[in-house]
């Protein structure tokens, strides 16, 4: 009787550990589920503001799509207009003038290609050989070109040189420069 007591104890308690751990591992199980689950919310919501922030940057690239078209269209009457101007436009947009560029009529004055930095105040190897600036029979330094001037701020008005070619030729300039 013992025996079978003992055995029945037995049982009842490998039949104890046995829920017990089967209770433990459903804790376990209801544990690593919620946890799941928050992180597939998580998953969600962050899936959301991808789709949020990804239509937010479309529309941002409609824009500036719409913007260069429309930029785009505007350098190309802007173009259109200097080239058609008869006067020589010199441009630069930096304050030392180191990159000056024009409309047709200038770069034809100038006898470069067009696109070609004129400025002489380009780095040595770089400056335009096609032409010498004179005032009053001096060569102007790049500082007292009405563009350098105008490039720091101040406008030169009715200013008047001499472009001076290689051949010997010569031709009067007259004109304004604006920051």
């Amino acid at each position: 009787m013992w025996e079978q007591l003992t055995d029945y104890l037995a049982v009842a308690i490998a039949k104890a550990r046995a829920e017990e751990s089967l209770q433990k591992a459903h804790e376990n199980l209801q544990m690593q589920s919620e946890k799941l689950q928050s992180q597939s919310e998580e998953i969600q919501s962050q899936n959301e503001d991808l789709q949020a922030h990804t239509k937010k940057l479309r529309k941002l690239y409609e824009t500036l799509h719409e913007s260069e078209e429309h930029e785009r269209a505007r350098f190309e009457e802007l173009s259109v207009l200097m080239d058609s101007v008869p006067a020589a436009v010199w441009l630069t947009r930096d304050l030392q003038a180191v990159h000056i560029t024009g409309n047709r009529l200038f770069y034809e004055w100038i006898r470069l290609l067009e696109g070609v930095n004129a400025s002489k105040s380009a780095p040595e190897g770089e400056r335009p050989e096609t032409f010498r600036m004179f005032k009053d029979g001096l060569e102007m330094l790049p500082k007292d070109i009405p563009v350098h001037v105008a490039a720091t701020g101040s406008e030169v008005l009715n200013s008047e040189f001499d472009l001076v070619y290689p051949d010997g030729r010569i031709r009067y300039v007259f004109g304004n420069a604006s920051p």
